[in-house]
């Protein structure tokens, strides 16, 4: 026969129980809103890398189009640069030509005497040298 010593422990016992499985399953549920937050989270973060992924592919394209029009603007430089280097002294270029010949313009007159407008100078000089800003 069972005492009822016996009984109330076997009660105790199945309380615990009931208290540690309700425990479990609130953590149980709570862990998997954790869960569901987190790969929400994920996701978000993942479409972001993505994105991020697609704007250093496009900004890669874009360096490499602007390092060939560079490259190809120093090829033309440079071919024109030794187009003139490699030019006759003797046979002036056609700017220079019809400066050299004595045309009558007056913008020629610098030219042929080998002195060139400065394109940079100050305009409006007066005669003691003071600038003229009106």
């Amino acid at each position: 026969m069972l005492s009822i010593e016996q009984v109330r422990q076997l009660e105790n016992r199945v309380e615990k129980a009931v208290w540690k499985i309700t425990s479990l399953s609130e953590e149980n549920t709570r862990l998997s809103e954790e869960n569901h937050r987190l790969q929400d989270q994920l996701f978000s973060v993942q479409n972001r890398v993505n994105e991020l992924e697609r704007a250093v592919q496009a900004f890669k394209d874009d360096q490499g189009r602007i390092e060939e029009g560079i490259l190809s603007a120093l090829d033309k430089l440079s071919a024109f640069e030794d187009s003139v280097l490699n030019q006759d002294p003797e046979q002036p270029d056609s700017a220079a030509g019809s400066a050299a010949e004595g045309t009558d313009t007056p913008d020629a007159a610098p030219a042929a005497e080998g002195l060139a407008e400065d394109p940079f100078a100050p305009s409006g000089e007066n005669h003691d040298g003071q600038m003229d800003i009106f």
